[in-house]
């Protein structure tokens, strides 16, 4: 019979990486970033809540809809620029295809829900890469690193679908 494995153990076996902040935000000061698996679904979420025109933020270990009166005034104090928020997405994403591996791998019941879900919201998430890919319509470099995203979402997506017929 095949073990159980909570999302509390996933948290804790996969995701406490560090990464140096000063690669997302080009900050000089080194802290580290930590996402679980909930951070990952949370993010993905709000990527597809992105609608044209929106710029991101960075707050900790999350990204954001700058909704700020001052945006230019706010993302000027933050250090923030489109190319960071784009680093922190790729960062975001190479996060949620480590849990895709990991969660392939464990082949348990709650590892097949919980691929379920992270399909769910990497698809969903595709929306706002849609929406970001305008609202950058004249930044071709940023434009192609969303493409390359979106690919490798729907490569995973396929793939994903492809075992899941397999094993049920």
């Amino acid at each position: 019979m095949e073990s159980k494995i909570s999302t509390e153990s996933l948290n804790n076996l996969i995701f406490n990486t560090h990464i140096d902040s000063s690669k997302i935000n080009n900050e000089n000061e080194n802290c580290t970033i930590e996402l679980n698996i909930d951070d990952i679904f949370v993010n993905l979420r709000l990527i597809s809540k992105i609608e044209v025109g929106n710029k991101l933020i960075q707050s900790e270990k999350y990204i954001n809809i700058d909704t700020s009166y001052f945006q230019s005034i706010t993302r000027w104090y933050k250090g923030a620029n489109r190319n960071n928020s784009i680093k922190f997405m790729l960062f975001i994403f190479s996060k949620a295809f480590e849990l895709n591996d990991k969660l392939l791998d464990d082949k348990t019941d709650d590892s097949i829900q919980n691929l379920l879900r992270l399909n769910n919201e990497l698809k969903n998430s595709i929306n706002g890469l849609i929406n970001m890919k305008q609202t950058y319509s004249l930044d071709k470099l940023i434009q192609s690193e969303i493409d390359v995203i979106m690919d490798d979402i729907q490569s995973r997506l396929d793939s994903n679908l492809n075992y899941i017929k397999s094993t049920y």
